[in-house]
């Protein structure tokens, strides 16, 4: 019994004891005394394990200033930090911003969970490029800022960046998955803590302007990789695709399309799958029928790729197309359950024309039908998948070519 319970009669404090396997416990110690006709003859303590609690308080106090997906420090700290270097006299210092291109593009094909990794990655690559005593911050989305105390000009911070660049030129040579492929936008300064503001407004300029440079290029590499990776996964061959635009040019051009609607059609042709990319294999590639909610899942790839295609400046024309290229004659068809004249002419020209070819094609999901099947079949449908009267254009082209 200490003296301090003697006098307060009750007094809390924690510590440490160990069980008989020598494991630590974090316990909540309640000393209390007892007394007998106003005299103290003794005392008493509880012990509470409290070990939940304090890895708890370790937990919040590590999150408050680090970023718990990537383990650099947070926009706070980051913020705290430059607080710091204001108060300090005759500070020098650069920064380096860094901005990650396309994560927004992975979150949507491949899924946050492949974004989370694409951050992870990269904020490794910072830690290996920079000096043992400068400063990474996650201080956004895909944004970082590396502090570095202790250089003396630009040519130091320069060189620190080429390290970066030459890391992520090794990363991606030597990566297998070409969609998670490195790009970022970098931008410095330097000068001393009294124009920290001037520092922070220069860097962040410079970052921007070169992500005006490689953002274009860097989509355009994406997308490729995705298509790429499209073909290898599912149906969507070369011929296949070929096949469908020469067919949709033949009806586009029956029916005297315009101009611009048919590029739009042939592009769409080319693309309309590309949100099947982020559908998991185990689905895309199922030999027997898709279950309910496999059958959902599936479904969903006309709004993945819409987001994909919104954010390509190649593709951002046929977004509103890839979004309703599923859609039915009868008003049955999905996302929106558009209903016939409702449905952009592109989509409804697409869906005849991609259902007749994977009619006669062989899938995972069933075995190709003869060409009088497959036109047996188109005939049962007009008017109720398809726009009967490119239906009849279709057939009228078919019958030609026999």
């Amino acid at each position: 019994m200490t003296e301090e319970t003697l006098k307060e009669g009750v007094v809390y404090t924690e510590g440490i004891r160990y069980k008989k396997d020598k494991c630590p416990v974090n316990v909540l110690i309640r000393s209390v005394s007892i007394g007998k006709e106003g005299e103290v003859v003794g005392g008493y303590g509880i012990y509470t394990d409290i070990t939940k609690i304090k890895k708890y308080e370790k937990k919040l106090e590590y999150l408050s200033i680090y970023d718990a997906l990537t383990g650099v420090f947070n926009f706070n700290y980051f913020e705290n930090k430059i607080r710091e270097y204001k108060e300090k006299k005759d500070l020098q210092f650069g920064l380096i911003m860094c901005d990650l291109n396309g994560l927004k593009l992975i979150n949507d094909t491949l899924g946050h969970t492949s974004g989370d990794e694409f951050l992870k990655i990269f904020a490794d690559i910072l830690k290996k490029s920079v000096r043992g005593n400068d400063i990474i911050a996650r201080i956004g989305g895909d944004e970082f800022v590396v502090i570095l105390p202790q250089v003396n000009n630009r040519e130091e911070i320069k060189k620190i960046m080429e390290r970066i660049k030459e890391n992520i030129e090794k990363y991606n040579q030597a990566i297998q998955n070409k969609i998670l492929r490195l790009s970022v936008a970098l931008g410095c300064s330097i000068g001393d803590n009294k124009e920290i503001d001037k520092i922070l407004k220069e860097a962040d300029d410079a970052m921007y302007r070169n992500k005006l440079l490689t953002k274009e290029s860097s989509k355009r590499q994406l997308l490729s990789v995705l298509m790429a990776m499209l073909s290898e996964r599912d149906f969507v061959t070369s011929g296949h695709t070929q096949r469908v635009a020469d067919l949709c040019k033949k009806i586009a051009q029956k029916i005297e399309l315009d101009e611009d609607k048919k590029s739009k059609l042939v592009l769409l042709a080319e693309v309309h799958d590309l949100g099947k990319i982020a559908i998991p294999d185990h689905i895309l590639k199922k030999p027997g029928k898709l279950t309910a909610e496999e059958w959902e899942i599936m479904k969903s790839h006309t709004e993945k790729g819409y987001p994909i295609a919104l954010n390509s400046h190649e593709l951002s024309d046929i977004a509103d197309l890839i979004l309703k290229h599923h859609e039915r004659w009868d008003g049955k068809g999905y996302p929106l359950g558009l209903k016939e004249e409702k449905i952009p002419i592109e989509c409804r020209i697409l869906s005849l024309v991609d259902a007749y070819d994977a009619m006669m094609s062989k899938r995972p999901y069933n075995q190709p039908k003869s060409k009088e099947e497959s036109i047996e079949e188109l005939k049962r449908c007009a008017g109720i998948q398809f726009d009967p009267y490119l239906t009849e254009v279709l057939l009228n082209i078919l019958y030609e070519e026999v």
